[in-house]
């Protein structure tokens, strides 16, 4: 099994699992998303959620509701997760591919070289399941047929 520590917001968390799919279809094993950074953030952060939940991908999630990290971890896996890879810097590296099964990633793998070879796969798991509620589904509407321009800012 491959494990990946998901934290930040929406865009690192689709990073974060896209290296995690890629190693755990290299490895041809099951992906596990450890979510416990949620469950213990402090006050001098911008709260965050799980929010990979709309999408079609269904990963085993890791909690910290769980009865002890490690013994989730031996209910969901054959074999204990046996070594821990840390993103060493913010560019590719390509050591983190050469990871084996029972590897859990952390780090936030901001560029698609580590992935780009599965973009259909992800593409795939990137779609929305969740309905748009009326409000939603007018913003969209208006967006589709109009000529639109979207501006993200990041503080």
């Amino acid at each position: 099994m491959i494990g990946v520590k998901l934290m930040g917001g929406l865009g690192n968390q689709m990073f974060q699992y896209a290296i995690g799919r890629k190693m755990s279809l290299k490895n041809r094993t099951n992906l596990a998303l450890d979510l416990t950074f949620y469950s213990n953030q402090t006050d001098d952060i911008t709260p965050r959620h799980y929010e990979l939940g709309c999408f079609k991908l269904k990963p085993k999630l890791i909690t910290k509701e769980a009865p002890t990290r490690k013994g989730i971890l031996k209910i969901i896996s054959k074999q204990p997760f046996t070594n821990t890879y840390n993103e060493k810097h913010f560019h590719f590296d390509p050591t983190a591919l050469d990871q084996p099964d029972g590897t859990v990633f952390n780090g936030y793998w901001q560029t698609d070289k580590y992935f780009s070879d599965i973009r259909k796969e992800l593409l795939d798991d990137f779609t929305i399941t969740t309905p748009l509620s009326i409000d939603d589904q007018k913003v969209f509407d208006d967006i589709t047929n109009e000529t639109s321009v979207s501006l993200h800012v990041r503080r």
